[in-house]
């Protein structure tokens, strides 16, 4: 499965904007698992989704379910709003964001097979693929006055 290919428009977006994840060149019908992670500080952040790729060898988050993992349903930004603490955190964490000028940065990893929550932080195997989505509290200064959003 060399050929895997993670797509991620936009790779930079606020926080709450919607960000499209689509998978290409899997095998068919072979299960993957998409973990999702960032780190701020010291503290650990993680969802993952496990999808049965279409026939094409795709997956497409914003249209499938996963058949397993930290949310259900077609939930296209499920893999951002599912996140919780790593385990090994302990209880009651929560994110604070001290610096709003800089991105949170969530690391797309994806593993064949499907994975439990507890296999995700001790996989055998290197992840098939890795991008990186830069998820910003503000746009940043450097942005022309056209390209910012208009409320």
């Amino acid at each position: 499965m060399s050929g895997v290919k993670t797509i991620v428009k936009p790779t930079e977006a606020l926080v709450d904007e919607r960000v499209h994840v689509q998978l290409q060149g899997l095998p068919q019908k072979i299960p993957v698992t998409i973990k999702a992670s960032f780190q701020e500080e010291r503290l650990r952040f993680c969802s993952y989704g496990c999808f049965i790729p279409t026939q094409g060898g795709q997956v497409m988050v914003e249209r499938q379910a996963p058949a397993q993992g930290m949310y259900t349903g077609f939930e296209p930004m499920g893999l951002f709003w599912s996140m919780r603490p790593e385990t090994f955190q302990g209880q009651n964490i929560r994110l604070l964001k001290r610096s709003v000028t800089k991105p949170i940065v969530v690391k797309l990893a994806v593993f064949e097979g499907y994975l439990s929550w507890d296999e995700l932080f001790d996989t055998p195997t290197k992840p098939l693929a890795i991008s990186k989505v830069y998820r910003w509290y503000k746009y940043k200064c450097s942005k022309r006055k056209s390209e910012r959003r208009k409320y």
